[in-house]
């Protein structure tokens, strides 16, 4: 069996909703939030490394103007620090917590994936920070675009 695979198979058993993204945009939309409010309603929503990616593609690229490749970028580059420190890299998939930092022009321009107790303090900390949008930012601010980061 693949091992993407069996990781969908693992987080549909320990309970995790992975159609929870998809109902999350959609109504966002419905809901005609502007694009920082829905970036700062993903954050509160606490979603997982595995839950963005079992997410369909072409919605996320839609919704939060991210390509998948650049979310599987991210979680292999985690995954290794993990390992580098004596984490098992696979729970990432169900151990972190997808965060937007800063968004610019309408898309997503920094995010990244923190390793943490999903109902921890810092969770919950992380959860509620705020947007930054940085459209009329000068362009050498010195930022991403995206990140990584473990806690």
């Amino acid at each position: 069996m693949d091992t993407i695979f069996k990781i969908k198979h693992n987080m549909l058993a320990l309970g995790f909703d992975l159609n929870r993204l998809t109902t999350a945009l959609l109504y966002a939309k419905k809901t005609k939030m502007s694009f920082e409010e829905k970036c700062n309603y993903i954050n509160k929503l606490k979603f997982t490394y595995g839950e963005l990616r079992f997410a369909p593609h072409a919605l996320v690229k839609k919704h939060l103007g991210i390509e998948m490749s650049e979310i599987v970028v991210i979680g292999n580059s985690s995954m290794m620090l993990l390992s580098e420190r004596g984490i098992n890299p696979i729970s990432l998939f169900s151990e972190s917590i997808f965060h937007i930092s800063h968004i610019k022009c309408g898309s997503v321009w920094d995010f990244g994936f923190a390793f943490c107790q999903l109902d921890g303090a810092f969770a919950d900390e992380l959860a509620n920070e705020q947007v930054m949008d940085i459209t009329s930012a000068n362009e050498n601010i010195g930022l991403g675009p995206r990140c990584l980061f473990a806690a």
